[in-house]
């Protein structure tokens, strides 16, 4: 859909800098590159982009080698490392005392926007009152996208709980959340492992392998 804006540019407007940013995982080779062949996608990058940003480290994932690019695509490509969202310590402090969290361990469960998470919620919640009772809490985001009728079984199951399970539909501040987990238990999109990994906290990482097996690769690559 942008091909029109791309050709107006390069034809009318040829010193504009044109740049693609991309995530570093997309999918595993055998099912990008038959589709990027398909649609022209290797000449999309040689003739219109000037650079590519790949939001990633080289040292993780490797798109231009695992892809193919072309040596003067590979040339053109850069590496931003990883794009989190950080927390001030006085949103961290204000959210511990809107929360009234104590000093207890706990967990912090997520599954993104929640439209498939519902067996790795589902299996916690399955857990959460045997941790509860060792003296584990836990908080668990539920995702916005995550059907109605799923949220309120989960809900029903782990309210019960008390203040030992804190459930959420949403947070805007996961990063500040992760400030104060002890542990991440989670899938795995960009987003959530890259700020699972700024955090610096241990975690158990559930990677979805459908449609797609970009959180399986994603995983697989932080582990090595």
């Amino acid at each position: 859909e942008l091909m029109s804006t791309l050709r107006y540019l390069r034809e009318r407007h040829p010193h504009t800098r044109i740049a693609l940013t991309m995530r570093d995982v997309l999918d595993e080779p055998e099912h990008i590159l038959p589709h990027w062949q398909q649609v022209g996608m290797m000449d999309v990058l040689e003739n219109y982009y000037d650079e590519i940003w790949v939001a990633g480290s080289r040292a993780v994932f490797d798109p231009p080698s695992l892809y193919g690019f072309s040596p003067a695509v590979t040339k053109r490509t850069r590496f931003c490392g990883y794009v989190v969202r950080a927390s001030a310590p006085a949103d961290i402090d204000r959210l511990r005392e809107e929360l009234r969290l104590d000093a207890r361990p706990r967990v912090l469960v997520s599954c993104g926007g929640g439209g498939d998470g519902f067996e790795l919620m589902d299996a916690w919640s399955h857990v959460a009152a045997g941790l509860a009772r060792d003296g584990i809490d836990s908080i668990v985001l539920l995702g916005p996208d995550m059907p109605v009728a799923q949220r309120r079984l989960l809900r029903s199951r782990m309210m019960p709980l008390g203040d030992r399970v804190l459930v959420l539909d949403f947070s805007p501040d996961v990063p500040a959340l992760l400030a104060l987990a002890t542990v991440s238990v989670s899938m795995g999109g960009y987003n959530t492992v890259c700020e699972v990994v700024s955090a610096g906290k241990p975690a158990l990482v559930i990677p979805r392998t459908e449609p797609r097996a970009e959180q399986w690769l994603r995983a697989k690559a932080l582990e090595a």
